[in-house]
């Protein structure tokens, strides 16, 4: 699987870039891509989140020994909020929220000792933000969460 990445010149007409596996892509499965605020093209894969500068990829996996890694490496969705936050919904490890500033993430995962937060960490389509600042997540294992 390959993406292309355009923008116009000068001159009026398109160009495009490939961009897969040979360009440093993590995985050729993708199933979700974002473009930031900031123009970063994200792209959620079965092999982690991989942030593409148009120059090279970063890529975002999940590290047991770092607190402050990706939740998991099975990415599902994508998600940026109006305070230009990233939202990666894993496919069984919760929601990681990356922190632009420090380049890491906020892992929120179940917790069955804390009835206001995730009831599941399947996250099964991608966050809804509400109008007052409140975040819709609907993992498989629960009814919607409300965060």
């Amino acid at each position: 699987m390959f993406f292309m990445v355009s923008g116009i010149p000068v001159s009026g007409q398109y160009t495009y870039q490939t961009l897969a596996t040979p360009e440093g892509l993590s995985q050729g499965y993708v199933s979700d891509i974002l473009q930031d605020r900031d123009g970063f093209m994200w792209f959620a894969t079965k092999d982690g989140l991989n942030r593409y500068d148009g120059y090279q990829f970063r890529i975002y996996t999940h590290d047991s020994y770092d607190p402050n890694s990706i939740s998991g490496n099975i990415i599902n969705y994508i998600y940026e909020d109006s305070k230009g936050r990233i939202w990666v919904c894993t496919d069984n490890n919760g929601i990681s929220i990356y922190n632009k500033s420090k380049d890491n993430f906020k892992r929120i995962v179940s917790d069955p000792k804390n009835p206001a937060g995730l009831s599941g960490n399947k996250i099964v389509i991608p966050v809804v933000e509400l109008p007052d600042g409140r975040f819709l997540v609907y993992s498989i294992e629960s009814d919607l969460n409300v965060m």
